[in-house]
């Protein structure tokens, strides 16, 4: 990855993903008022924009534009910051911040947090079938795989399973099972819609599917052990350093990114991006 300056190239497209994600949502003037504002509040007030970022890369790795899958990678967005306003609600998480700000249904209300979020959902929906639309591609598998993503399939099998084992030992495959399904089924997403979108050759796809379940799964980990200790809601909580400790957890972290980046040889030198992404995950501090 040398000479790859990554700081740069994530935020020139962190930068694109939050213009976009600004025009995409209601003005907090718009009726219902309360709601547009915790949808702002809950979308805008920062975040790595990973998701969407990864989305944006599959595009130019295999030579389109960011505009083509810009609503698409938006739209992954939209149900990640509704998974958080609905995670930290009281009848789930009950967390009292994220980001360093108070929850979304602590300022304006649980009904409005709720609201906020099926709105979110519901916008969400509404861009990967337009963006199919533009690229003259189906909508319906595109909106197949959003509705995998969040379903019973996706974030909410992974939830259903986190708050199942909340007061007991989780064991590690059950931890396994929570990740894939909560963590990484949006990073697949992130893969999953482009690629239909645009058409991308299965075999790629297949590679693309791969990283993106090694990243998410890390990426899982690595937020585990930099929450460990600060966040009340996370008390007794069982994560991979439970079973492993800190040191251990630290390690298979490394094997998944080492995995994710393994996943795309098929790119060659046109995945230094992707990969690069995967060492930053193995390493970040926040």
């Amino acid at each position: 990855m040398a000479g790859f300056d990554l700081a740069t190239y994530l935020g020139e497209r962190k930068t694109f993903i939050e213009r976009q994600l600004d025009r995409i949502l209601p003005a907090e003037a718009e009726e219902p008022r309360e709601v547009s504002a915790a949808m702002r509040y809950g979308t805008l007030r920062g975040g790595k924009r990973l998701r969407p970022l990864m989305a944006l890369v599959v595009a130019e790795i295999n030579g389109f534009e960011q505009a083509d899958v810009s609503d698409a990678a938006c739209a992954i967005e939209l149900v990640h910051a509704a998974s958080l306003i609905l995670d930290d609600l009281p009848s789930m998480d009950d967390a009292r911040t994220r980001r360093g700000q108070p929850c979304t249904h602590l300022v304006f209300g649980e009904s409005t947090a709720v609201l906020a979020a099926m709105d979110l959902i519901a916008i969400a929906y509404r861009l990967v079938a337009d963006n199919a639309d533009r690229r003259g591609r189906p909508a319906a598998p595109v909106i197949a795989q959003l509705s995998n993503a969040i379903g019973h399939d996706g974030i909410v099998r992974g939830q259903h399973a986190d708050l199942a084992v909340r007061r007991k030992r989780a064991t590690l495959d059950q931890l396994t099972e929570i990740y894939t399904h909560k963590a990484a089924a949006l990073f697949l997403a992130a893969v999953r819609i482009p690629a239909s979108i645009l058409d991308i050759d299965s075999n790629k796809l297949q590679a693309l599917e791969a990283y993106a379940l090694n990243l998410g799964l890390a990426f899982q980990i690595t937020d585990d052990l930099l929450d460990a200790g600060h966040a009340p809601e996370d008390a007794g909580r069982t994560t991979f350093s439970t079973h492993l400790g800190i040191a251990g957890a630290e390690t298979r972290v490394r094997e998944l990114v080492a995995n994710a980046t393994a996943a795309l040889s098929v790119f060659g030198d046109e995945a230094v991006a992707l990969k690069a992404l995967a060492e930053y995950v193995g390493i970040r501090k926040q």
